[in-house]
């Protein structure tokens, strides 16, 4: 993990505006959760990081860790799908889902905290 608190922030103070982009942008995550686009996990990210990357500190590094880790879990759960059919794909994809919801709340937690999260199991599509 790597420090991301930028240098006028203070630990009394209310958040900054930085940090605040940094943890809307872990929260954008949700996207799979809370909408019926299957890609929202993905898109929601890839527009933030896209928008906000050489302005905010630490965006470029904490986009790419969210893109490759919600890429790696589109691809879980495209192979949890396909294993539906002999009864296994079933609980993956439970497992998955919540494996997703949980390293989201880690991820935000820390972002809150001026951490990044590095993501298990995230396939280096970006590096």
């Amino acid at each position: 993990m790597e420090n991301m608190k930028p240098e006028s922030s203070s630990e009394n103070t209310s958040q900054s505006a930085p940090g605040k982009w940094l943890v809307g942008l872990q929260l954008s995550q949700f996207a799979l959760f809370i909408t019926i686009f299957p890609l929202g996990n993905v898109i929601a990210p890839l527009v933030i990081w896209r928008l906000k990357r050489d302005a905010v500190p630490g965006m470029d590094e904490a986009g790419r860790e969210i893109i490759n880790f919600q890429l790696s879990i589109a691809l879980y759960l495209l192979i949890s799908i396909a294993l539906c059919r002999w009864g296994i794909g079933y609980l993956l994809l439970v497992a998955t889902l919540v494996f997703d919801a949980v390293m989201i709340v880690q991820a935000t937690l820390a972002a809150e905290r001026g951490k990044l999260k590095q993501f298990p199991l995230a396939i280096q599509f970006f590096r």
